[in-house]
């Protein structure tokens, strides 16, 4: 998405337009893509150009979820284009790996002061002693709602609120609108009108819902989808039920007080080179890093939750 950056970066007064490049690049001995952002600035003034490079960072963070490894002020020629305009991103990106812009990388380091400024040998590591701190667990006004997983997890935590006398509901997936128990429905997935029936029971009864646990796509990883009914099954449970899900808590309790949603899934995302990702799970972080900009008192969060990490 190098034209979204490029765009959100241009935003900027001080940015020549059309000047902008955003692509991978790698070190000289590097075998891992990194961001970088090439730009063109009107003014190469010391002090202009530190507040320029923080400010492109800060809205790159802020617009796109990006955090660019390299910030790199160059001047227009630089920038190689073909004879229509078009930007070369490879052609930096080769010029980067050949060291290309390691004397203007050096003068950044030392204009910053950033870490790579200092040799290593300032620093020593250790470990420091610290005793563990055990936080007191306030009483919860407004319910938690748990969207149960098939393995046993979201029953755990709805006993353990239990225990702690804190007030819970749980869902359970099934094929339409129930109420089971006092404290248990199950809905159909995939039918926004059984989410918007759930929250209309919450406001009969007067229940506040507070915290939001979904479960729904924790599970082992399941291989690649090999069917369109597999794919369309896998999206209920995902996708389609957050969106369904936070449609029905906007329409329904609206936003009377903040929410918490957290949305435990599993195979999202990798966070080392052998973890399996399943790719029909990967709306989902979309939608969770999008959400809370579209509505401020819903705080939506996502962590990745393998089966056995619990």
């Amino acid at each position: 998405y190098n034209h979204e950056i490029e765009a959100v970066v241009e935003e900027i007064d001080s940015v020549d337009v059309s000047y902008t490049a955003a692509c991978a690049v790698r070190e000289a001995k590097g075998n891992t893509d990194k961001l970088a952002i090439f730009f063109s600035a009107s003014s190469v003034e010391e002090k202009h150009l530190i507040e320029l490079i923080k400010q492109i960072r800060q809205i790159v963070v802020a617009k796109v979820g990006a955090n660019p490894d390299y910030l790199i002020p160059v001047e227009k020629e630089v920038i190689p284009k073909t004879a229509i305009g078009k930007i070369q991103r490879s052609q930096l990106s080769k010029l980067f790996e050949n060291g290309e812009f390691n004397s203007i990388l050096k003068k950044l380091d030392i204009l910053l002061k950033n870490a790579n400024t200092l040799p290593d040998w300032f620093y020593r590591q250790t470990w420091q002693p610290k005793e563990v701190v055990t936080l007191s667990t306030q009483p919860l006004t407004s319910s938690t709602l748990v969207f149960l997983d098939r393995f046993g997890l979201g029953e755990s935590i709805c006993a353990e609120l239990s225990r702690q006398q804190q007030p819970y509901i749980s869902i359970e997936l099934g094929d339409d609108f129930a109420k089971l128990e006092r404290d248990r429905y199950q809905i159909d997935p995939q039918n926004p009108d059984c989410y918007r029936q759930l929250f209309q029971s919450f406001l009969k009864e007067n229940l506040q819902i507070g915290q939001i646990l979904h479960l729904w796509n924790y599970d082992n990883y399941s291989g690649e989808i090999s069917s369109p009914e597999a794919l369309e099954q896998s999206l209920g449970r995902g996708i389609y039920s957050l969106l369904f899900l936070i449609q029905a808590l906007a329409k329904e309790q609206g936003s009377k007080q903040p929410v918490r949603l957290l949305v435990a899934a599993s195979h999202t995302q990798p966070t080392s080179p052998s973890d399996k990702v399943a790719p029909e799970k990967a709306p989902i972080l979309g939608v969770v890093k999008a959400v809370s900009q579209e509505l401020p008192w819903l705080d939506c969060r996502h962590v990745d939750l393998s089966l056995d990490s619990v």
